[in-house]
């Protein structure tokens, strides 16, 4: 991990307390603990199990040491909504999606426990991490200087006038939830932040200072009258999560709050940094982005995934993200968050303190993981009070700086960009493609100091063009037996790709032609496609609808099949058997091989063989896949179930000495098909 992290610790000078006080008013530090993903490890009161079958003694017994305090999740979410949400992310095509259930704080009394914990956690095979609580960065911001051109057309600003005149173009179809520290909720001229508090604990400022989230809400939804400034993306509903509460700091909780509060093609602002590893400097002026912590970077996945825009703050300690003292690429050698990292570059001709404008401003984290960038300086916005201050209400700067002042910008361009496509296409852009549209028609970074920190949106190219279409050439488009069916599109558009969703999905993701869709039960369904072209254009999407039954004859597939031709099953194909019996008892053997009594399985003569598909799963939260086997069976002949327990469900086993599972089978005989289900318990 290269995140170096501590604890921050506050202090009361009012006199010593009697030594009973004293041990009361004990600061609580915590440790921040990451368990390896396939040990499934969760936490049931406060003690942990693993899911898995892995040893999770020693762990309990250090938690059981009496300088803790408690133990607690970092995700907000449920753990069964958590796990609801990954088995949709991978049936929809996902890969390695992270699991917030793995992450955990232990609350200590003091600092050595917490020391002495954290050394002894790392020495178990099932921790991945294990930290210091980090400790909150100040936000990224800097010094104040001029006004608000930074809406402006390029190539100084981002060409909100551009979109305005678009459906969707102020930002109408796109939610903005904005995670730092507090907010001046009460200023005259942010009216939707009013009522706009997400709860999150109880809310606290480590740096009592509520100007920063007010200047960064300024930037977005200012309020569009005669007075003070409007925001960029003035039409777009607003939300606020703290990230420090009395519990603490927790930033991948406050994600993980907004991510549940928002929806595909919304955007999340994780206005935070924090602190680097030694190289480029020390640690006071080493900041970089938050994804750094593990737990964060779980929490950015995992909104991504879920169609969530997340804009984070590349920092302000000048490091270079690409440089020897880190993993590539950064965060640690992992794959992308998805997240677009924003870097502060400068202002316009008319800011005195422009180098060159576009170009890096010296502070600024750069590298190649750092996608865009706004203006890092002379930010005209809401609070602080240097450009006027008529009351704590009342107030503006002319001169909110750094990476804070950047990502806003950057955000309310997401966010135009994002409700302009989802109103004229009627369906959210991916995340991957705003931030791949964006960075294509940007305004180029300038010529000063160097360091990649990538180009200012540019919203009129980004919104122009022709989006590309999409035609569905092949599919059911009515009732159909088939509960895999498979559909083909194309696209007119040079090089286009394409994105596919089910009813029921709320998120694209991506697909090629042909597309077999997984196992569906009989009921109506659509499926839809869209088409992005090579300059990441997101049209509109192409829809079929259909439905799944068993009962329909072979072939019959709606619009597929020609109109006025009757469709009738093949005489000779007659639908496979599976004999009776919905639930046994079986003895499993010592290779671990299993061997259902029954049913027995009959396939017809005289059509090809017929193929069975079983999927056996524990009847327990999550169900966990315990095996899987795909059989063959000649024509005219029967067959018993024969397969293989996994791993897992052979140390539950020998852990337990028995289980209950429920056994999936589906045998398909040419276009016809058979499903049972069993309930089983499994014994040594």
């Amino acid at each position: 991990m290269c995140t170096c992290v501590a604890v921050l610790w506050f202090a009361c000078a009012l006199g010593a307390p009697p030594p009973a006080a004293a041990a009361a008013a004990r600061a609580k530090t915590t440790v921040d603990v990451s368990f390896d993903p396939a040990a499934f490890v969760r936490l049931r009161g406060q003690h942990f199990i693993a899911l898995s079958g892995a040893d999770v003694g020693a762990l309990n017994e250090l938690v059981r040491q009496p300088s803790t305090v408690r133990v607690e999740r970092v995700a907000d979410a449920p753990e069964a909504d958590l796990d609801a949400t990954r088995r949709r992310l991978v049936k929809s095509g996902r890969r390695s999606v992270p699991d917030l259930n793995r992450h955990y704080r232990i609350v200590t009394e003091d600092p050595a426990a917490r020391d002495r914990l954290v050394l002894a956690l790392r020495e178990l095979g099932i921790v991945d991490e294990a930290v210091r609580e980090p400790r909150p960065a100040p936000a990224p911001t800097g010094d104040y200087t001029a006004l608000q051109r930074y809406g402006n057309a390029a190539p100084a600003g981002i060409g909100v006038s551009a979109l305005a005149p678009r459906p969707g173009g102020s930002g109408q179809q796109a939610k903005i939830i904005d995670i730092e520290y507090s907010w001046n909720q009460a200023h005259e001229d942010l009216e939707h932040a009013a009522t706009g508090l997400i709860p999150n604990g109880t809310p606290s400022d480590p740096f009592n200072d509520s100007n920063h989230g007010t200047a960064v809400l300024g930037e977005l939804i200012g309020t569009d009258n005669a007075i003070g400034v409007t925001g960029l993306a003035r039409a777009s509903a607003i939300g606020m999560v703290n990230a420090y509460t009395t519990a603490g700091y927790a930033p991948a909780t406050a994600i993980d709050v907004a991510r549940q509060n928002l929806a595909p093609g919304d955007v999340l602002l994780l206005e935070q940094q924090t602190y680097g590893v030694a190289g480029s400097g020390t640690e006071a002026d080493s900041y970089v982005p938050l994804e750094a912590i593990a737990s964060v970077y779980d929490a950015i996945r995992l909104a991504t995934q879920s169609g969530i825009i997340v804009i984070e703050a590349a920092g302000n300690g000048g490091v270079d993200l690409d440089g020897a003292a880190y993993a590539q690429p950064f965060p640690e050698g992992k794959a992308d968050s998805g997240a677009i990292i924003v870097g502060a570059g400068s202002a316009d001709a008319t800011c005195s303190a422009t180098p060159s404008p576009n170009s890096r401003l010296f502070f600024s984290t750069y590298g190649s993981r750092v996608n865009l960038q706004g203006w890092g300086q002379c930010v005209t916005t809401t609070g602080y009070g240097g450009l006027f201050d008529g009351g704590p209400n009342a107030r503006y700067t002319e001169g909110f700086t750094g990476t804070s002042s950047a990502s806003p910008i950057v955000a309310a361009a997401a966010a135009l960009y994002a409700s302009v496509v989802e109103s004229e296409t009627g369906a959210p852009p991916s995340p991957q493609s705003v931030r791949s549209r964006l960075i294509a028609t940007g305004t180029p970074q300038g010529t000063g100091t160097t360091g990649h920190i990538g180009p200012l949106p540019d919203l009129l190219p980004a919104a122009a063009g022709t989006p590309p279409g999409v035609t569905v050439t092949g599919g059911p488009g009515g009732p159909t037996n088939d509960s895999t069916p498979t559909f083909a599109f194309t696209s007119p558009a040079p090089g286009a790709t394409f994105e596919c969703r089910l009813t029921g999905e709320p998120v694209f993701s991506r697909c090629t032609s042909p597309y077999t869709l997984a196992t569906l039960p009989d009921g109506a369904a659509t499926f839809a496609v869209r088409a992005i072209d090579a300059e990441f254009r997101t049209g509109a999407a192409a829809t079929r609808s259909f439905s799944v039954d068993s009962t329909v004859a072979p072939g019959a597939s709606g619009s597929d099949v020609a109109p006025g031709v009757p469709i009738l099953p093949p005489p000779a194909v007659i639908a496979p058997t599976i004999g009776p019996g919905t639930q046994m008892i079986v003895r499993v053997g010592r290779g671990r091989s299993v061997k259902l009594p029954r049913p027995l399985v009959t396939c017809p003569p005289p059509a090809p063989a017929c193929i069975v598909t079983l999927k056996a799963n524990r009847l327990t939260a999550g169900k966990p896949r315990i095996a899987s086997a795909t059989l063959t069976i000649a024509a005219g002949k029967s067959a018993k179930l024969r397969f293989k327990l996994t791993k897992k469900a052979r140390a539950a086993l020998t852990r337990r000495g028995s289980f209950v599972a429920t056994v999936q089978i589906v045998v398909r005989h040419g276009d016809r098909s058979t499903r049972r289900k069993l309930r089983v318990t499994f014994k040594r």
